[in-house]
């Protein structure tokens, strides 16, 4: 069995730690950031963030999963830096895919987005999974939805696209984004305040585009 990987996911957020500290503990202002919309996201929300967590001196929330397992806060001039850590500090580096450290990448990016561009606005998502080789999703992404990048990692690649009311497009993918050969990888759109008109010809846009690239991919929002 191996072993569950120390990790310590970093990002530095344009909010203050009480506006951080509140959309990290109140259920509706996770809605607005945390992974996709699917029947289970409200379970999924309180599994993590409540039922199972631990919020102490608004600049730690302890969670499950292991020891060390944590949501950190910190002031950093006019920014917040929130740190997901598990396990040794500082952990060795080791840059396997790991489900969980990957996971918190992507929610830490998208509460950085959120807080940034979009406070106190109502989140819809549209989510695109499938098989496919991640340079050419990546390559094609680029040019479906014109933006600019917000982060890059071995296995995620954020961009802010100028459609959709500005939107932040999530690509991930269980195997090395520079990969020449096929994997599962999901791209996840966030949009924020479209009307339903707009949201919905969003989704029908994006289905055809993902068909096109992935015929038997999967569409979630």
């Amino acid at each position: 069995m191996i072993e569950q990987k120390a990790f310590r996911v970093e990002v530095a957020v344009d909010a203050p730690r009480d506006a951080v500290w509140t959309a990290l503990t109140d259920p509706v202002e996770i809605h607005r950031w945390h992974g996709w919309d699917y029947k289970g996201l409200t379970h999924e929300i309180e599994e993590i963030y409540l039922d199972n967590a631990r919020h102490l001196r608004r600049d730690r929330i302890e969670l499950t999963g292991g020891a060390g397992h944590a949501i950190e806060l910190a002031d950093r001039g006019t920014q917040t830096v929130v740190r997901a850590v598990l396990g040794r500090l500082p952990p060795v580096p080791d840059d396997r895919y790991d489900v969980i450290e990957e996971g918190w990448r992507a929610f830490l990016q998208q509460l950085r987005y959120y807080l940034a561009a979009h406070p106190g606005v109502d989140r819809r998502t549209i989510h695109l999974a499938g098989t496919a080789v991640p340079a050419a999703v990546a390559t094609a992404l680029a040019g479906k939805l014109p933006g600019r990048p917000w982060h890059a990692s071995r296995y995620q690649r954020g961009l802010v696209t100028t459609r959709f009311g500005g939107a932040l497009a999530l690509l991930a993918a269980e195997i090395p984004l520079s990969a020449g050969w096929p994997g599962q990888l999901s791209v996840t759109v966030n949009t924020y305040g479209l009307p339903a008109a707009e949201f919905a010809a969003a989704e029908r846009d994006l289905t055809r585009w993902w068909h096109g690239l992935v015929p038997d991919g999967e569409i979630t929002t």
